[in-house]
């Protein structure tokens, strides 16, 4: 009798494990090549485009990055109804992806011209917790919510300390009991 329990427990366990990693696998793998892409929208198609070449021309033009394509596995253009489509820039290490998006940050606070923006392709999980943090921030009246290297941060007001949301938990902890649950970033590592 305990032996067929035990049999049992065993069985139910393995194949819920079984479920989590398969789910896991589906939607985990699209989600970890999302920590090495980012997204620019803005870029003119042009008919016969070398897609490496408009990489180029954006890493080194527009970016100031001396060897743009070094590091670049692939890119291409997403197939969607935009007027001008998307370019998805694959990158070999997600230090690359951080490389390009601080040229991005540099280039902007240099206030260029164009109407041409760089995104980090961020996983689902982290957009959707991003999408919550700022509701939350907005019924606060925080000043910013960004992500950063695929993590989401806020900021209450512009000179006060960098705060983490680590996870969609941590979130209602936060909403429970704000000060208690808040996590420091340092500043240094936001540049």
């Amino acid at each position: 009798m305990v032996f067929c329990f035990l049999k049992l427990f065993l069985l139910s366990i393995v194949s819920a494990l079984s479920c989590l990693s398969e789910h896991a696998g589906k939607e985990g793998a699209n989600d970890i090549s999302k920590y090495k892409n980012v997204i620019v929208y803005g870029i003119p198609e042009h008919i016969g485009e070398d897609i490496m070449q408009t990489v180029k021309h954006i890493g080194h033009d527009k970016l100031d990055l001396n060897n743009p394509l070094d590091g670049v596995e692939r890119a291409y253009r997403l197939n969607c109804t935009k007027s001008i489509r998307p370019i998805v820039i694959k990158l070999a290490k997600a230090a690359l992806k951080d490389q390009w998006l601080k040229a991005y940050r540099r280039r902007n606070n240099l206030n260029r011209e164009g109407n041409w923006f760089l995104f980090d392709d961020l996983p689902k999980c982290i957009q959707k917790l991003e999408q919550k943090t700022k509701k939350w921030a907005k019924t606060k009246k925080y000043a910013k919510v960004w992500t950063l290297m695929s993590e989401v941060f806020y900021r209450k007001n512009e000179t006060s300390p960098v705060m983490k949301v680590t996870d969609d938990e941590h979130l209602q902890y936060l909403h429970a009991n704000e000060t208690h649950y808040e996590v420091t970033e340092h500043p240094e590592l936001l540049i």
